[in-house]
């Protein structure tokens, strides 16, 4: 994607009208091999409107203008949602937007609240809302969804800040906003200190359903899976079963080790030497958050770790974030069946895959059962995060089949 996104020409201000932004914007779907569907397209045109908009207010004398509508684009997972988002942004001057995954802006927005703090702002919030913000005229947040109450407070009260600086808002989801919020009873006994968000976005933004009915990431995936499934497994069903909807196939089996212990599979896609007792050089843990994380193999841009490290123990969004940015390649062993009380390791891991998706990062796991066996003694837990669960599966077939980032 981002050598897709860096080939395309932003057009002058003085012809960015909604017309010329809508064919630079459909082009570069087709430059990317895509036959827009019907939902593209009305999305594209909707967007080109939004992005015409946003740049004329980012003029010296609109600088005052009132925010222009925004756009909520909501769809199943796959349907070119977050593709149609970067296009817009990569096609609009630079400065016009902040685009952030909702886990991003969050951790940003408590960086500068710490930082108003400290410089003695009288109110820290706004001020640092409008630090993070900057000149942009658009915020974007990719992934938005609702789960924690503290979010969904620190959220409603920046949307509305944003929009009193002038600045217009986009969002993707996989549903629309009122139905955001999860059907557990807790969740809905706490559901009125949502709904003022939801809310303010549908009075703000008109909700775009992109929804074509295919994934689009399942239907581009170039070569087979690197999703192994360890010894053992031949007893749920098979080794090599492939998976409904060919989301994440195994296709290789993870039962021969090295000498060293290490999965063959793994050690042989980051190519490591066979028989190696130490692979990573210096077992030195990685630092998320001044914690260590013990790692099997570091080196070429790649990072190695056993999925109860990285999992295992309490870690926020931020701090995946940040992992992701130190790798190209991240190689996961050990994903395990989870139980009914295992639905914090596993949001753990959704957040660690939507983290390493958004930077690019390329993906090999060896797992004890295929992607949709995982959860088969957690129905409830699979029911709660349902909607997260069919994004990371979405998310895992691009990523468990695409090169290493200069590959």
């Amino acid at each position: 994607m981002n050598a897709v996104l860096s080939s395309i020409a932003t057009p002058p201000v003085s012809s960015m009208s909604a017309g010329s932004l809508r064919d630079t914007l459909l082009a570069a779907l087709e430059r990317r091999g895509f036959v827009p569907d019907a939902a593209q397209v009305g999305a594209a045109a909707r967007l080109a409107l939004l992005g015409a908009q946003v740049v004329a207010n980012a003029a010296p004398a609109s600088a005052s203008a009132a925010a222009p509508r925004g756009i909520f684009m909501w769809g199943g997972v796959g349907r070119g949602k977050t593709l149609l988002l970067d296009l817009l942004v990569a096609s609009l001057p630079p400065g016009t937007v902040l685009r952030r995954h909702q886990h991003a802006f969050l951790a940003d927005l408590h960086r500068a609240v710490a930082r108003a703090q400290e410089e003695g702002a009288e109110d820290a919030f706004p001020a640092a809302v409008a630090a993070l913000l900057g000149p942009a005229r658009l915020l974007a947040l990719d992934e938005f969804h609702a789960h924690d109450i503290a979010d969904a407070l620190i959220l409603g009260r920046a949307l509305t800040l944003v929009r009193q600086r002038g600045a217009a808002l986009l969002f993707t989801a996989n549903h629309p906003p009122a139905e955001l919020w999860p059907d557990t009873p807790f969740h809905q006994s706490q559901a009125e200190r949502y709904q003022p968000v939801a809310a303010f976005i549908a009075a703000h933004c008109d909700l775009l359903e992109v929804d074509g009915g295919r994934d689009y990431r399942i239907a581009a995936a170039p070569a087979p899976a690197r999703w192994w499934v360890e010894s053992g497994a031949a007893a749920d069903g098979g080794t090599n079963a492939a998976m409904p909807v060919a989301a994440v196939a195994p296709v290789a089996s993870a039962d021969s080790t090295d000498s060293a212990g290490h999965p063959s599979a793994l050690a042989a896609w980051l190519g490591l030497p066979e028989g190696a007792e130490h692979p990573s050089g210096d077992g030195v843990p990685l630092m998320l958050a001044g914690r260590p994380v013990p790692v099997r193999y570091r080196g070429d841009g790649a990072l190695w770790f056993d999925f109860a490290a990285l999992c295992g123990s309490p870690r926020s969004p931020a701090d995946y974030l940040a992992l992701a940015l130190q790798a190209s390649r991240l190689a996961i062993s050990g994903v395990p069946r989870f139980g009914p009380r295992d639905g914090d390791a596993l949001r753990r891991f959704i957040w660690l895959i939507d983290a390493a998706y958004e930077a690019g990062v390329a993906l090999a796991a060896t797992a004890a059962a295929p992607w949709d066996r995982l959860l088969a003694d957690a129905p409830d837990l699979a029911r709660l995060l349902g909607r997260d669960l069919r994004r990371c599966e979405s998310r895992l077939a691009e990523m468990t089949r695409r090169l290493p980032l200069g590959a």
